[in-house]
């Protein structure tokens, strides 16, 4: 009996150990632990979305506490490519652990082309050396002088802000038609969205484009951004203005989406040569483009364009001078392909693709006048 009261005896006694030793642990721990209010480093307080008046100022905020003096606050910003300069700027406050920093960035000297995604984020440093980088968000710096308008059909994004639903309907066949044409030749790789912005008035559009350095004649396209601004207002002719507008600068950007960082490598009559092919009705400057005599005159190399015995005539509606075409080949290195096209632009000349990814940057063209 002795023995069976010794065994619980032990095992109570145990349990008091355990007890005790929990107890002993709990509360160096919380000796060890410091309390809330005196952790210290930076905390974000308010991160407000940023304010801007159109072309004119651009302001941000950012309200910060630290256990130290906060000595300096700097804002980062990284306009999407194509979009301007990265940069950065400290921002004014008050001295102090709680403080608020603003930077307003003057748009008048410092401008920004619109309809871009600003990157930005914050860093923030105090006299204890304690740093804090903010997580990076996104501006779009669009042009919020106007109610803008949205109508889609992937990846085509037309905007507008003067007429009904029906004007941005139309807009929209024509762009979409317009690139399904202009790409039917070129098969380049689209874009997961293009956006499309319809001034009504030549003024609002050199007032948005003009401060950003980017000059105006009747549309313009931006081919890194995929945005085309265009200008026209409901009523008589409209159609026919987008028909000239769209698909021009659609092809602009499809040359863009297959030659990318060689763009500027492309020669100007190619690249204003294809997108003229696009467009509806005539052109302009097609007379002036076809009196100016071609550097040398040779045969033209292959029955796309014309032969030289029997000229193929353009198959147009309207006037045109006598049918004088250029027509260039490319030898994509020593592989023995051939790209040609002809200009000014009449079906069935195309560009051919061949193993050369970017034919005319491979070889200076070879010239022809046929006429």
């Amino acid at each position: 009996m002795s023995g069976e009261r010794a065994q619980p005896l032990a095992t109570s006694r145990h349990t008091a150990s355990l007890i005790w030793a929990v107890v002993v642990c709990l509360g160096v721990g919380l000796r060890l632990t410091p309390p809330a209010q005196a952790q210290s480093g930076i905390q974000v307080v308010a991160n407000p979305a940023p304010e801007y008046t159109f072309g004119k100022a651009l302001t941000f905020r950012l309200s910060v506490t630290s256990s130290a003096q906060l000595s300096r606050i700097t804002l980062f910003c990284q306009p999407q490519a194509g979009g301007g300069q990265a940069w950065s700027a400290p921002a004014a406050f008050t001295p102090g652990q709680s403080v608020t920093a603003v930077y307003t960035r003057d748009l008048t000297t410092f401008s920004q082309a619109p309809f871009v995604n600003l990157e930005y984020w914050w860093q923030v440093d105090d006299q204890a050396g304690q740093h804090l980088t903010t997580p990076h968000q996104n501006l779009f710096y669009g042009d919020n002088r106007f109610g803008w308008q949205t109508t889609s059909q992937t990846p085509v994004t037309v905007h507008w802000y003067q007429g009904d639903a029906a004007f941005g309907q139309t807009a929209l066949g024509i762009a979409s038609a317009g690139l399904a044409l202009a790409n039917g030749d070129l098969q380049a790789p689209l874009p997961a969205q293009i956006n499309i912005y319809v001034y009504a008035t030549a003024a609002d559009a050199q007032a948005a484009l003009s401060p950003a350095g980017r000059i105006w004649v009747e549309a313009r396209s931006d081919p890194p951004l995929n945005l085309i601004v265009a200008v026209a207002s409901p009523g008589m002719g409209a159609e026919q203005i987008l028909g000239r507008q769209l698909p021009h600068e659609l092809t602009h950007l499809l040359i863009y989406r297959l030659t990318g960082d060689h763009y500027a490598d492309v020669p100007t009559w190619l690249n204003e040569g294809l997108a003229e092919r696009s467009r509806r009705g005539p052109t302009r400057r097609w007379p002036a483009s076809l009196a100016q005599p071609a550097p040398q005159t040779r045969s033209c190399p292959s029955p796309v364009c014309a032969s030289p015995s029997r000229p193929t005539r353009p198959r147009r509606s309207w006037p045109m001078p006598r049918a004088n075409r250029w027509c260039a080949t490319w030898n994509a290195g020593t592989r023995p392909v051939r790209s040609q096209v002809c200009w000014p632009p009449m079906r069935p000349a195309i560009l051919v693709r061949g193993a050369c990814k970017t034919p005319w940057a491979c070889r200076s063209p070879s010239w022809s006048m046929i006429g």
